[in-house]
């Protein structure tokens, strides 16, 4: 209930807002009298508010970024905190538009920060990421009682960026046996799995002993590193193609724990982990290669330039400078581990390409959906007709 006092010449009238926090405002009234008036008049607005029948005030004692730190202890699922902070403390944290007030963000700040980022160099989908988190944390500011943000959420006036379409660089199956013939023996299980299983670096990573089959020829894709879910919070059976088989009899014989991949030591691998490097590698040693750059070592030694040469073969060369012999060095297509979820795909659409020998890959059409189809780099891939029954496919 709202009640007034009067200090020195001025009526202030206390009261508890919609939020149930105890506020004083300084009026002008000249009289007892209307200092209640007013203060009755304050309190069927706040009672409107609490009823919904008019808009919160928002609370301009908060900055964007505030609300961020408050959304990532709060509100923000625990295996996305890390990368989230990290995100959001280096693109809103110390900026113009992290240091705003509530009362004060409007579309145009946060439209000028998203040019700035991309005055900056950020890709679209960077940006995208942030407006994407933005609009979340809003939201989800908007649902809480009492809400933190009232009105439109302002971002959904800001346009997102759009994103060119990437063409992914895959292993076409005559590619398969070599790379993993040349895969680093600590890798090549894990690698295997990545190409006839189609799974994340993630779920490979997290696979336990107890995870594999090899009775009933099944994997369990129970979770993603230690995390007790995978990334869409869905667990599969899916069936273990004949290909792998020996990779995993070998890494289960191997482990000594729990694990099915461990490090040296026998503990689970980092998200840090670079096994692209390993893969990139194993390309380069199976001479699967876009070209050779021809380093003279002396002279990169002594910082003259030039001192490499690009050539489409490894042969012998001498350096024209001072006859040293150059050193050839591969040059691979940009692979990730994660584009062997796409060499999966191309195994299965491409059968006549060798799809069965390389792999046989599509006995692992086990979940997502049916009506899936990949766009990946290489040869244009035909459209191999609808998938027959049971076929199915996680989306890439």
């Amino acid at each position: 209930m709202a009640y007034v006092r009067k200090k020195g010449e001025r009526w202030h009238v206390y009261y508890a807002d919609a939020r149930g926090r105890w506020k004083s405002t300084t009026t002008t009234a000249r009289s007892k009298t209307e200092a209640k008036r007013l203060a009755h008049e304050i309190e069927r607005k706040i009672e409107r508010q609490r009823l919904g029948l008019e808009a919160l005030a928002i609370d301009s004692t908060i900055t964007l970024w505030e609300l961020c730190r408050w959304w990532l202890a709060n509100r923000c699922r625990p295996r996305s905190r890390e990368m989230e902070t990290l995100r959001l403390g280096k693109h809103i944290q110390g900026t113009a538009l992290g240091d705003l007030f509530l009362g004060d963000l409007k579309k145009t700040a946060i439209e000028d920060r998203l040019r700035e980022m991309e005055a900056a160099g950020s890709a679209p989908a960077s940006i995208n990421k942030v407006r994407a988190q933005l609009h979340t944390i809003i939201h989800r500011a908007s649902q809480e009682d009492p809400p933190i943000w009232v009105g439109p959420n302002p971002v959904e006036l800001v346009e997102s960026r759009r994103v060119p379409r990437r063409v992914y660089p895959v292993l076409t199956p005559e590619e398969v046996d070599p790379v993993l013939a040349h895969a680093s023996k600590n890798w090549r299980g894990e690698i295997a799995t990545a190409v006839f299983a189609a799974l994340r670096k993630g779920e490979v990573l997290g696979l336990r002993r107890q995870d594999v089959d090899l009775r009933r020829r099944l994997i369990h894709v129970r979770r993603s590193f230690d995390n007790p879910t995978t990334k869409t919070d869905e667990e599969a059976t899916i069936p273990l193609p004949s290909p792998l088989l020996p990779y995993l009899k070998d890494a289960m014989d191997r482990a000594k724990g729990e694990l099915l991949f461990p490090d040296a030591k026998g503990r689970m691998r980092t998200k840090e982990a670079d096994p692209h490097k390993v893969l990139r590698r194993a390309l380069g040693r199976a001479g699967i290669a876009e070209g050779y750059e021809h380093v003279c070592r002396r002279c990169k030694a002594g910082k003259k330039a030039p001192c490499t040469w690009r050539h489409a073969d490894r042969a012998p060369r001498k350096c024209p400078a001072c006859g040293f012999a150059l050193w050839p060095v591969p040059i691979v297509r940009p692979i990730r581990f994660h584009d062997l979820r796409h060499t999966t795909a191309t195994i299965l659409v491409r059968p006549h390409a060798g799809g069965a020998r390389a792999g046989g890959a599509g006995e692992n059409i086990a979940f997502g959906t049916a009506n899936w189809r990949p766009k990946v780099g290489g040869p244009e891939v035909t459209d191999p007709g609808p998938l027959r029954k049971g076929e199915r496919i996680r989306g890439l």
